[in-house]
């Protein structure tokens, strides 16, 4: 792929199925791709990360039902392949879809869990794709400073869908994780 050329939605998936097929990086599975195809390689999620997400994943579907669904690659129209670490969209909107190609719509919902470990997250440039491609809500959640909400107004004090996560029900050990 020339580096000058920006891919359409179409060029996207079909170079996200190479990826995720190992064609292009055998046995790495924590990627996405930048807005010209460009392999982003993510490093692999820590043990308090993964407990952050599971925490926040039972919650969402305690508040909203099914079709919450962790590290689904999603096209967006600005920002390339994407892997939120939660979405959710209605039901109506997963119908006809195959999970093994990334989403062709940004879902209703996008939740960034951030891993405390891993910096150049670039949470700004994904809460304005997700936004830009449809999302009606994204929130970002940090270990140390809680939980920051987004429509595309900007910062929210409250979730714009209406679903407030409870800080002290995200970890077994608190928000900040375990000593």
């Amino acid at each position: 792929m020339k580096p000058e050329s920006r891919p359409d939605a179409v060029d996207l998936a079909e170079r996200w199925r190479d990826l995720a097929a190992g064609k292009i990086i055998p046995g790495w599975h924590w990627h996405e791709l930048d807005d010209r195809g460009e392999v982003i390689m993510k490093p692999r999620p820590s043990g308090p990360f993964r407990a952050l997400t599971s925490a926040v994943a039972t919650q969402l579907v305690n508040k909203l039902g099914t079709r919450v669904c962790c590290e689904v690659p999603v096209i967006t129209n600005t920002f390339g392949v994407r892997v939120p670490t939660i979405v959710w969209a209605p039901p109506e909107r997963w119908q006809g879809i195959e999970l093994n190609e990334p989403l062709p719509f940004v879902p209703d919902l996008c939740v960034e869990v951030l891993d405390p470990k891993h910096v150049g997250h670039r949470t700004d440039l994904k809460i304005a794709a997700y936004l830009e491609g449809g999302a009606r809500e994204v929130m970002v959640v940090e270990m140390s400073s809680g939980i920051t909400y987004w429509d595309v107004r900007g910062e929210r004090q409250f979730p714009a869908l209406g679903v407030e996560l409870s800080l002290g029900q995200l970890s077994p050990c608190g928000v900040g994780g375990c000593l």
